[in-house]
């Protein structure tokens, strides 16, 4: 079986203030080898929880599969941010299918949830083999990939402070 591990973070300085710096970043796995990476600071994605998930849109968008359509195949999401993988794992089909609404109050992020949810159902279409699941790392503890993309997204930040 094939693997794509995605590795991503997001963070913000001044979280949700207007002069707040964000940014996000990923790292790509092929079979345990890094193929591809990408980090950015946005200057309207200004909160920890836009950034966290407009590094996995930004990194599934750069997932263009070229495998066989008949062999398993599994892209792995590895996330430090719970509001990631329950929103996208739990809260976001749900939200869907009830018309992009919740009981109570709006949906914070809406517009990136449904992108991230787009980009999911591209995927997926691809192959009743593919395999997407949402994996929680747990920050600032020396997994190597996310300490890549830790200090990938505190680098992309300093470049906007200078």
């Amino acid at each position: 079986m094939s693997l794509i591990e995605m590795y991503t973070d997001g963070g913000s300085r001044r979280n949700g203030q207007p002069d707040a710096i964000g940014a996000w970043a990923w790292v790509m796995l092929y079979n345990n080898k890094k193929v591809r990476e990408n980090f950015k600071s946005e200057s309207l994605l200004v909160t920890n929880n836009q950034n966290e998930l407009y590094a996995v849109i930004d990194g599934l968008k750069n997932i263009n599969p070229k495998f066989p359509k008949n062999k398993p195949f599994t892209i792995r999401i590895c996330v430090d941010s719970m509001y990631v993988l329950k929103g996208a794992t739990e809260w976001a089909p749900q939200w869907q299918k009830n018309g992009w609404k919740k009981k109570k109050g709006p949906i914070s992020n809406v517009e990136l949830w449904k992108e991230l949810m787009k980009e999911m159902t591209r995927l997926r279409a691809y192959s009743p083999q593919l395999q997407l699941e949402f994996f929680k790392v747990k920050g600032h503890s020396g997994d190597e990939w996310n300490e890549y993309v830790d200090a990938l997204v505190n680098g992309a930040m300093d470049l906007r402070i200078r």
